[in-house]
């Protein structure tokens, strides 16, 4: 399956958990930021003013003290 294929099967909004470090193209992490509703209006659709943000801008939610410890970007990945 592509990556066209699979995101035309995932609703904008979606949230889900990774192991991975780095997000894929199409992907951000719910890491609180804001994000310009002009460029993102799908995404803008799907959330709104839901987690913050005014005017121009919305956010996204702000899950980072949810994630695994590996799989927050500002901790180094650690391996036993």
């Amino acid at each position: 399956m592509t990556n066209d294929e699979l995101r035309a099967l995932i609703p904008y909004g979606y949230i889900h958990e990774s192991g991975r470090i780095k997000t894929d193209d199409g992907w951000v992490m719910c890491d609180g930021r804001a994000l310009n509703k002009g460029c993102n209006p799908k995404t803008w659709a799907a959330l709104g003013y839901t987690y913050g943000g005014e005017g121009d801008t919305f956010n996204l939610p702000d899950l980072r003290a949810l994630l695994l410890p590996p799989l927050v970007n500002d901790r180094k990945r650690r391996t036993p």
